[in-house]
């Protein structure tokens, strides 16, 4: 007789182990397991719209852990490029090391022509947002990648999801309609 229930919770508490994570380099835990959503940039001449792809990529180590890997910037902007995509969110979840308590925290990454800082402030302030309602709270990014963005043309914010239940079910739809509302009238 095998514990089907038993063996599925060892399984589920193994993607959590974070010498896996920290064993891998940051374009293949970004790819590990990355989802692709598309919104509405801009009509085009014919009056359609235009639809842009963006990514959600969900790894499981703390944010400031995985900005801290080697070539963050360098390799996080070769996947963005690799994907042709200029935004990209990160949903970082993880059981704390001191507490035991699950995390989730959420970053915010572009290249350098996206308005990234425009697009943040619209984000938290949208109906999209209310709704899934993630009680996002600003983190310092690492030194290093704070000073590397502005030298390699990646641009990224760091957030504390404090509400954990919202997972990329919500929140690639609530980016897609951000993004959405936000090009057509940024972009």
């Amino acid at each position: 007789y095998v514990d089907t229930k038993a063996y599925f919770e060892i399984l589920q508490n193994a993607k959590y182990e974070p010498s896996f994570w920290d064993t891998l380099s940051v374009t293949k835990a970004l790819g590990y397991d990355a989802k692709y959503f598309f919104y509405s940039s801009h009509l085009n001449t014919d009056g359609y719209s235009t639809k842009t792809k963006f990514g959600v990529a969900a790894v499981l180590m703390p944010g400031v852990k995985f900005m801290e890997k080697d070539g963050f910037v360098s390799e996080t902007l070769s996947f963005m490029r690799s994907e042709q995509i200029s935004f990209l969110s990160i949903m970082f979840a993880f059981y704390d090391d001191t507490t035991g308590l699950f995390r989730r925290e959420l970053s915010f990454c572009s290249e350098e022509s996206f308005p990234l800082e425009d697009f943040v402030t619209s984000v938290v302030v949208s109906t999209h947002y209310q709704e899934v309602n993630l009680q996002l709270k600003k983190m310092e990014l690492p030194g290093r990648v704070a000073f590397e963005d502005d030298q390699k043309g990646l641009k990224a914010f760091l957030f504390l999801q404090e509400n954990v239940q919202p997972s990329r079910k919500q929140i690639g739809p609530m980016l897609e309609k951000q993004l959405s509302s936000f090009a057509s009238v940024m972009l």
